[in-house]
């Protein structure tokens, strides 16, 4: 069959997808099947000619994951990337990473076949498409392409792409540097997918390079960096990059590493972050980082929102003393203990910290600031 069908050229838009046996192509209870009622999906392509298909909002994706069609938040994974393709009046689908086709089969259910013999288990159609030509994102590249921001097209009316270069130029500096500190690049090349309705505010997949950030509310970042005074790379962004520079051994509170791996970026690079919490004209600069986290969440033997944050806050509060080196000695040198708890990981981070500083750096903590971490990082093993 492979001869006879073309590649559907790239588009984005919304259809009703229906068999030719005349059910519809549908989501339910977060299985793909098909029904007698018609069901609206989201078509979308991006790079290489792979399509994400899902329900309208953008939220949930069509997935095949071992052997089952099902639904999922979109993750970026290969498991929700598709290739369509048409037959004269017909649209063929094809998994992208498995070579096959979804077809019907006489068991009355969707299975993947090779397609190597023609047939009408095969064949959808689109029906009432509503589709554009070309790919529903702008998208602008950093200067060697380690970073690529796509955003909806209405992003252009808010700044203009000399903006946008300059930020994408900003976040690959920060990738340069959470390298630095932590001693590996994961990815060539990070995707900030910023066009989709996905969940608020943004997430990443680790092993994936793609940061996921709500379409709405990356507009209102934008917004407000653009009112800042600094060269401001997002606090939300870059605490998202910051995730996919860890390791799970020396995790012992992943929000808490994120943000005290972001600080040592704006250390070394002088920037600033914005955080959607503060009032327009505030943002995180290294010189604030520690003082705005007690102001806003307490410290560690007083906390009033975030464990986390008064927990980054102290720790960073120790590299201004010991400074960034024995950090940096500490995250390239931690040894494997992704099974251990999350105290030992932590008192782990506390030891190497104070063989490579030549410091107790266990003594910086006050005896009720040692009990609230025990306390509270043991809580996390239950």
């Amino acid at each position: 069959m492979r001869n006879k069908i073309k590649l559907i050229e790239p588009c984005y838009g919304t259809a009703y997808i229906r068999h030719i046996n005349g059910l519809y192509l549908s989501m339910k209870d977060g299985n793909i099947c098909l029904s007698k009622e018609r069901f609206l999906w989201s078509v979308e392509v991006f790079e290489n000619d792979r399509f994400y298909l899902g329900e309208i909002s953008g939220h949930d994706k069509f997935e095949y994951w071992y052997g089952k069609f099902q639904t999922s938040v979109d993750s970026g994974y290969t498991e929700q990337h598709w290739r369509l393709y048409t037959k004269g009046d017909n649209v063929v689908i094809e998994h992208a990473d498995s070579n096959a086709f979804i077809f019907f089969s006489n068991e009355e259910n969707l299975v993947l076949k090779d397609g190597s013999v023609d047939n009408d288990g095969y064949y959808f159609c689109f029906e009432e498409p509503a589709l554009t030509n070309g790919y529903p994102y702008v998208e602008v590249n950093s200067i060697t392409n380690k970073i690529a921001l796509r955003f909806e097209p209405s992003i252009l009316r808010i700044v203009n792409r000399e903006w946008l270069i300059d930020w994408a130029n900003d976040l690959e500096k920060a990738m340069y540097s959470f390298s630095r500190l932590v001693g590996f690049m994961p990815f060539q090349r990070i995707e900030i997918r910023t066009y989709t309705n996905c969940n608020s505010w943004g997430y990443i997949f680790y092993d994936k390079p793609i940061v996921h950030v709500n379409n709405k509310d990356m507009e209102k970042e934008v917004i407000r960096m653009r009112k800042l005074k600094t060269r401001d790379i997002s606090f939300g962004v870059s605490h998202e990059i910051s995730h996919l520079f860890d390791k799970a051994s020396w995790i012992f509170e992943a929000e808490a590493t994120a943000n005290l791996k972001l600080a040592y970026v704006l250390y070394e690079l002088g920037y600033t972050a914005s955080l959607n919490v503060h009032n327009e004209g505030q943002t995180f600069s290294y010189d604030n980082y520690a003082d705005l986290l007690y102001e806003e969440h307490g410290s560690l033997d007083n906390v009033k929102c975030l464990f986390s944050s008064a927990l980054v806050a102290k720790l960073v509060k120790i590299a201004q003393n010991i400074g960034w080196e024995p950090f940096c000695q500490t995250f390239r040198s931690f040894p494997y203990m992704q099974e251990d708890p999350a105290l030992v990981r932590f008192e782990m981070l506390i030891n190497k910290l104070s063989e490579y500083s030549n410091t107790d750096v266990r003594a910086m903590f006050t005896d009720a600031e040692w009990s609230a971490v025990y306390s509270f990082l043991s809580e996390k093993a239950k």
